[in-house]
Order: C-alpha cells, then structure tokens, then sequence
C-alpha cells in the first residue's frame, strides 16, 4: 500500500511537471517567433523533460563522469520549469485582469522576472548556508553549550564535497562543542577522498551523525563506513551523552518504518530524566505524541522548506511541522531547511541555512 501511495504521487508529479511544460508554452506563444517555430519549441521542451526525468534513475548507477554534467542540467531543468511556470500563472492572471494592455509586453516582463528568480534561486542553491541562531536557557547544565546542526546536504560529486569542505570550515571558526548531522548527507555518487578525511579530522570537531532516507538509497553499509572514517559517532535508535547533553538519534523513521510505539519505546529506553535531552531524527514526525511524554529538544529536516515554490504547497499537505520552531507541552521541535540541495541546485523562497543552538545555563 505504501508503494501504492508512493507511486501514485509521483506519477502526480509527473503529470504537474509535464503540464507545466505545455502551460509555459502556451504562455510564450503569442511571440511571432514562437508560434512560427512552436513544433521545434515543443521537441525542445519534451526533450528536456525527458532528460530531466531520467536523471532521477540513471545517476543511481551513473553517478559521476561526464553524465553528472547531463543530470545537473535535467536537474536545473527542473527547477526552472517550477519556476517559470509560477510565474507564468501570475502572468495569466494579470493577463486577464489587464486586458487592454499589450499581452506581449506582460508576457515580457514575467518572463523577465522568471529570469531574476532564476538567476537567484540559482545562487541560494550553490552558496554557503546563513546560520541561524537560536538561544535556550536550562537550570540543569554546568556549563554553556553551543550545538550546531545541518541536514541534507546531498554530497554527491567533486564540486559538492568542495562545498561541503567550505561549509566545514565555517562551522569550525564557529567553535561548536557538537556539530550534528541531520541525515541526508550523502547522495548517489559520492566518494570519500584523503583530502577530506584529512580536513576533518583536523577540525577535531566532536560530531553525531543520523541517517536520512538518502543514506540508505546510498547504502547503510557504505554510509557506516564513510562516517566511521571521517571520526563521526553514527547514532541509530541509540544514544550518546555529551556532557549534560544526552543526544538519543533515530533511524529514519518512514525508511526504517518505525511505528509510534516503536519511537516510544527507544525514547523510554535511552531518555535521561536529569539531563537535557536532544532527540536527533531526520523526518520531523510524531512530535505531538512525544511531547506529551518527553520534555525534550527535537531536531529534524528531510523537507528543505520545499526548496522551491510551488513544491511548499505539496509539503505542506504531508508535513504538519514544515519549517521553524515548533513548542508543544515542555518539548521544542526545531525544523530545518537544510544546508543542501536535492535535484534542482536551487532554491526558491527556502534559503538554506546551519542552525545554531546556544544552550545557556
């Protein structure tokens, strides 16, 4: 049945994407040079949906080489496809409620604006994250803390582990005491090199990482051995503790198909009733529930904010808790957009970001 449900939302998807494809079309048509020339436009635009399309399955087994190149184009394909056609539906309305103006000189200037939010969301993808602060006050620590945490990073080839390395050295010129890792740090295609476990280890930061649903796409295995080599201590429905900090992470929770009772039961096993406990999981599911029997810190991504608008809207539907700080009973549920990007190296109204947790005795 889950298979089912899967199946039939990406085959929605699909249908949206290929809509999308004809709406734009249909919305630049008015040009002369266009419509002269629309069977070309229309070979052009089923060419590139299928390219973009494919490479979503074929970098699983072709990851990097010269075909990255291929998939990284279908991908900003596709997010330029989201975003065109956003902003041809604004277009559309404007077009009917300003009838007696020029239709080319609207589609002109929407298709200029396209552009803008194009070349923008395109740097929002590519750029190092922001951090964002968020500061805590407990009566039950010794001493101050300052925990950072990132998710979905989706390292894959060369150019994304150089990110990642840039990234590094900002959170290590931040001081944490623990950096902490999300899950969905790894992709398709990436391989560990001497340079970046060398880089790492001499950060000598103490690190805590949880698998995401792309670790275990990847392989669980290679995923294990990847962060053992880089010094991190992987967490999997166990705990650590860290000063006055107990860290209690969890498998991914739908990959895992971990049950309510199922997350109840680790909690209960690993929760430390004199500490300040931090509950890592990658999918921000079943908060409700635990914090009606867990004080706790609760940190999650997996949904990048929706990453680029209109996908917020969809995210929504299945995400209660999408983005932010969320407070329930004694518990807090912090949300984050990710430091990364999936597919598309964009981002459209969902900025990345490193969240900063002060923890103040």
């Amino acid at each position: 049945m889950k298979y089912f449900a899967f199946g039939l939302i990406f085959l929605s998807l699909l249908f949206f994407f290929f809509l999308s494809h004809l709406f734009i079309l249909k919305f630049i048509s008015d040009f002369p040079f266009v419509r002269k020339n629309i069977i070309y436009f229309r070979k052009v635009f089923l060419g590139l949906f299928i390219v973009s399309i494919l490479s979503l399955f074929l970098r699983v087994r072709f990851s990097c080489g010269v075909l990255e190149y291929i998939f990284i184009l279908g991908f900003f394909w596709i997010g330029l496809v989201l975003i065109m056609s956003f902003w041809c539906f604004i277009g559309e309305i404007f077009l009917f409620l300003f009838k007696k103006i020029d239709r080319r000189i609207i589609i002109c200037l929407f298709l200029g604006v396209s552009l803008i939010y194009i070349i923008k969301a395109t740097y929002e993808g590519i750029k190092l994250p922001n951090f964002n602060r968020i500061t805590f006050k407990f009566d039950n620590l010794n001493k101050n803390y300052k925990i950072i945490f990132i998710s979905d990073t989706h390292l894959s080839c060369r150019h994304k582990n150089l990110w990642f390395l840039k990234l590094y050295e900002k959170i290590k010129n931040s001081q944490p005491d623990v950096l902490v890792l999300v899950g969905d740090i790894l992709e398709y295609g990436f391989k560990i090199n001497d340079e970046m476990v060398r880089k790492i280890h001499s950060y000598k930061i103490p690190t805590i990482v949880v698998f995401g649903n792309h670790e275990y796409y990847f392989g669980i295995n290679k995923a294990s051995e990847i962060f053992s080599s880089l010094g991190y201590k992987i967490l999997r429905n166990n705990s650590l503790c860290i000063g006055d900090i107990n860290f209690i992470g969890l498998g991914d929770i739908i990959t895992e198909d971990l049950s309510k009772q199922e997350v109840m039961e680790i909690l209960s096993k690993h929760y430390i009733k004199n500490k300040l406990n931090i509950l890592i999981s990658h999918q921000p599911l079943y908060f409700e529930e635990i914090s009606k029997n867990f004080d706790l810190i609760m940190i999650s991504g997996h949904i990048h904010r929706g990453q680029i608008f209109p996908f917020h809207i969809f995210v929504r539907i299945f995400y209660k808790y999408f983005y932010g700080i969320y407070k329930k009973n004694n518990s807090v549920l912090i949300v984050t957009s990710g430091a990364g990007v999936w597919g598309p190296p964009m981002r459209f109204l969902a900025d990345s970001e490193v969240v900063e947790i002060l923890l103040k005795k």
